[in-house]
C-alpha cells in the first residue's frame, strides 16, 4: 500500500468516487462505453490504496455488468471474482452478494450448473448477513431463475413471491423494476398468464423514470414473449420493436433482440424482414469470439423456424439439432427448443413414417425434461403428442 497523509487520502477517495458516481450513472443508461472508461478510472485511483476497498469492490462488480453486456464474458468473470473476494474480506456483504450473484448468472450461461449454485449459495449467505430487504429480494430472485430453469418449479414460485413481497421495502427504483420483471418472467413461463402481466406491467411503468435502456430492454422482450404466449399480434410486435430499439448499447442484448424480431416476423411469414434480422445475427456472432451457449442456441432456433417455415425441412432440422446440442445451459429453454423440434418432426411422420421414431423420442425428451421441471401444463401437451403415437 502506498503512504499518504489524511488530506491525500480524502482527495483521492473523492476522486474516486467522482468517477465511481459518473460511471453508474452512464451504465444505468446503457452507455457502456463511457461507463467503463469513468470506472476504470476510478480503479486507478484505488488500487493498492487503503481506505478506498469496499469501493473498489463495487467498481470491480460495476466492470463485471459493463463486460458482460459488451459480450467479454471472460473479463466479467474475472472482476466479479475480485469484486467478491474484496467484498467478503472488507466485510461489505451487500457487495458481495451482488458479485456472487452475477458471477452464478455467468456459469450459469455456460452451463456450469454446480459452479452457479455455489455462487448463488454464497450470495444467499451474504444476504442474510446483511439483513438487507434488497440483498434479500436480489438472491430470492436469481434462486428463482435457477429453479424456473432447472425444476423443481414449486421452489422457482416460492423465492418469486419472496422476492414479490419485499419489493415494497426495495429504495432502488433500477433493483425494483429488476425483481418485477423476473418474478414476471418467472410465472410467464409457468403459464400463469394473468399474474406475469400484473408484474412485468409495473416493471415496465416503473422503468421509464430509470432512462436505463438495458432494464428496458429486457422488460419488453418479456412482455413481447408474454403478447406472443397470449396471441396478443399487435402488442407482440410493439414490444419486439422497443426491444430492439433499447438494445442499442449491447452487442449481446441486441443480438437478443433481434432474435425475437426474426421469430416474430417468421410467425407472421414475413420471410424477406425475418431474413434481414437472421443475417444480422449471424455477422455480429461471427465478429464475436466470446459467444454463450445461450446465443448461438436463440440464433440456431430461429434459423430451424425459418427453414420450416420455407419448407426446407433438411435444413430445419439440421438447425434444431445445432439447437438442442448447444441448449445445455438450460431444461426450461432445451425443453422448449426439442418442444418446438418435436412438432416439426410429427409433420413430417405424418406423410413419411421413417420420421416417426424421431420423432417420438424428441416428444419425449421434451416431455421428460417438463417433468423434472414440475410444468403441468406442458407436460400434458407433449403427453398429448405422445399419445398419438402409442395410438399409431
Amino acid at each position: 500500500m502506498l503512504p499518504i497523509s489524511p488530506a491525500e487520502r480524502a482527495i483521492y477517495l473523492l476522486t474516486a468516487r467522482a468517477f465511481w458516481l459518473q460511471g453508474c450513472i452512464y451504465a444505468s443508461k446503457g452507455l457502456y462505453e463511457e461507463a467503463e472508461r469513468e470506472l476504470m478510472l476510478a480503479v486507478g485511483q484505488l488500487t493498492g490504496r487503503v481506505g478506498g476497498e469496499v469501493v473498489l469492490a463495487d467498481v470491480y462488480n460495476r466492470l463485471g455488468n459493463v463486460c458482460f453486456y459488451k459480450g467479454r464474458r471472460g473479463e466479467a468473470t474475472s472482476y466479479y471474482e475480485q469484486s467478491s473476494s474484496l467484498a467478503v474480506a472488507m466485510e461489505a456483504p451487500v457487495i458481495a452478494a451482488r458479485a456472487y450473484n452475477n458471477l452464478g448468472n455467468v456459469y450459469a450461461n455456460r452451463g456450469e450448473i454446480e459452479q452457479a449454485k455455489r455462487c448463488y449459495n454464497l450470495a444467499l449467505e451474504q444476504s442474510q448477513l446483511s439483513g438487507g430487504p434488497t440483498s434479500i429480494a436480489q438472491t430470492n430472485r436469481v434462486l428463482a431463475w435457477v429453479y424456473s430453469q432447472y425444476g423443481p418449479y414449486s421452489l422457482a414460485l416460492q423465492h418469486a413471491r419472496e422476492a414479490a413481497s419485499l419489493t415494497n421495502l426495495v429504495d432502488n427504483l433500477y433493483s425494483r423494476c429488476q425483481i418485477l420483471n423476473d418474478v414476471g418472467a418467472t410465472f410467464l413461463r409457468y403459464g400463469d398468464y394473468h399474474i406475469a402481466e400484473h408484474y412485468l406491467r409495473e416493471a415496465y411503468d416503473l422503468v421509464q423514470r430509470t432512462a436505463n435502456k438495458s432494464l428496458e430492454m429486457s422488460i419488453a422482450s418479456s412482455l413481447a414473449d408474454l403478447m406472443r404466449a397470449v396471441g396478443e399480434r399487435s402488442s407482440w410486435l410493439t414490444y419486439c420493436v422497443r426491444a430492439l430499439s433499447d438494445s442499442t448499447g449491447s452487442t449481446t442484448l441486441r443480438c437478443e433482440a433481434a432474435a425475437r424480431m426474426a421469430i416474430y416476423y417468421i410467425e407472421q411469414h414475413d420471410w424477406k424482414k425475418a431474413q434481414y434480422h437472421l443475417l444480422w445475427l449471424q455477422e455480429s456472432y461471427a465478429q464475436n469470439n466470446d459467444v454463450m451457449a445461450e446465443e448461438l442456441a436463440l440464433m440456431y432456433r430461429a434459423q430451424a423456424l425459418y427453414y420450416a417455415g420455407q419448407q426446407d425441412w433438411a435444413q430445419a432440422i439440421s438447425y434444431f439439432e445445432q439447437a438442442v446440442l448447444t441448449n445445455s445451459y438450460s431444461h426450461y429453454e432445451l425443453a422448449t427448443t426439442l418442444q418446438e423440434y418435436a412438432q416439426l418432426l410429427c409433420r413430417l411422420a405424418s406423410r413419411d413414417s421413417s420420421y416417426k421414431a424421431r420423432a417420438e423420442s424428441t416428444a419425449r425428451q421434451a416431455a421428460d425434461l417438463y417433468a423434472q421441471l414440475e410444468l403441468p401444463r406442458q407436460q400434458a401437451m407433449m403427453a398429448e403428442l405422445t399419445a398419438k403415437f402409442t395410438a399409431d
